[in-house]
């Protein structure tokens, strides 16, 4: 799944999340990279890997963050299967 969101941090941010189904198909590990730059022509790159659940028609995937400049952060993503549409919630975890 393809992604874009505009973060205060990492300015425009575009970035892919893959995610690998378990034995219901309800669950299972998620990994992805993404790219961001800010209007200074700063670019971060940044790797990571979590886990992911359905809830009904909800996916949430839950995941640490790795970004070029050394922060480590924590990203909630949430979106409706039925939906265009994906809430994230981001936490710096340093």
């Amino acid at each position: 799944m393809h992604f874009e969101s505009d973060m205060p941090n990492y300015g425009t941010v575009r970035f892919s999340l893959r995610v690998h189904s378990g034995g219901e198909r309800g669950s299972g590990p998620c990994d992805g990279s993404a790219r961001g730059a800010l209007e200074d022509g700063t670019y971060f790159s940044a790797a990571f890997q979590g886990r992911w659940v359905r809830e009904g028609t909800q996916v949430v995937a839950r995941y640490v963050v790795e970004v070029s400049n050394g922060d480590l952060n924590l990203d909630v993503l949430t979106m409706n299967g039925t939906g265009k549409t994906a809430v994230i919630q981001h936490f710096a975890l340093n």
